[in-house]
């Protein structure tokens, strides 16, 4: 793991560039992302040593790329990986890896890979861009990393010592379980922000920001979060998100039934607290 390519220098990517440029580790990072002031800002903060155009195959060779971390929308991720296979990058000696929030997608359309090991680091923020990136923001959190694609050993042992030397933890998953459990754990909650600003958006001369506490600015916070990736990350896991959408909506109703049984009601409330304090 020396030669390193990120494709993609936004939130993610960018605070992988400087999570490794801060490692100490005798790396050269390189990057490629459609926004120049993203290259130029990386470059002048001595982040990145070059650009490198992910079509010029030549250039990923000259330059001993071993790893590459693709750090784009699935659905780019999906173009990238195409244009890969056809250029001979996937089934060579490299070691690629991404960071989408959806998996399932790219494992039904690429089979017997042996360098793709796909990851989701747990991390994240409501504000994107390369300016929004930090060298900590993996630090102490989990990654899951996917190897449906049966990958060599030593591609999967340098994807691990990625998240290892950015300070995470890497989890194991199968692609289907993850992609069920982030549509409870990430999806859902997100929608549900997306959902609620916009009933409150609906409600004319309303004046609810004034009175907003903690609570609600809080729970509104993600719906900040770029819309570009989230109707990415919507559509590529839209099954698993309105299986989960469909249960919040029973619970919604079950909640509602009881309006008119303050008793009922509050036991209700409590055998969700009750559930929440001893498992989250």
């Amino acid at each position: 793991m020396n030669n390193i390519l990120i494709i993609g220098l936004g939130l993610i990517g960018g605070s992988i560039a400087k999570g490794l440029n801060a490692s100490q580790l005798d790396l050269k990072i390189f990057a490629s992302d459609k926004n120049p002031s993203s290259i130029s800002s990386a470059i002048d903060d001595g982040i990145i040593s070059m650009e490198i155009d992910i079509n010029d195959l030549k250039s990923i060779k000259e330059n001993d790329i071993d790893l590459i971390i693709i750090s784009t929308p699935t659905s780019s991720i999906r173009k990238i990986l195409k244009e890969f296979e056809s250029s001979g990058v996937l089934n060579s000696n490299i070691t690629i890896t991404d960071t989408a929030s959806a998996k399932s997608e790219l494992i039904n359309e690429f089979k017997d890979v042996k360098n793709l090991v796909l990851s989701h680091p747990m991390s994240g923020s409501d504000e994107s861009g390369y300016s929004a990136s930090t060298s900590n923001l993996f630090k102490n959190k989990k990654t899951i990393v996917i190897d449906s694609f049966d990958a060599d050993e030593k591609h999967l042992r340098i994807v691990n010592r990625l998240w290892e030397t950015l300070g995470s933890t890497s989890i194991l998953m199968e692609a289907i379980e993850h992609d069920r459990a982030m549509a409870y754990a990430s999806h859902l909650p997100h929608l549900i922000s997306f959902a609620l600003m916009h009933s409150i958006m609906k409600e004319d001369n309303s004046n609810i920001n004034d009175f907003a506490a903690g609570g609600l600015k809080e729970f509104l916070r993600i719906a900040g979060s770029d819309p570009k990736m989230w109707a990415d990350i919507f559509s590529s896991n839209h099954i698993n998100i309105s299986n989960s959408l469909n249960e919040f909506k029973n619970s919604i109703d079950e909640i509602q039934d009881k309006f008119s049984d303050s008793k009922d009601l509050e036991d209700f409330i409590s055998n969700i607290k009750a559930y929440k304090q001893k498992s989250f």
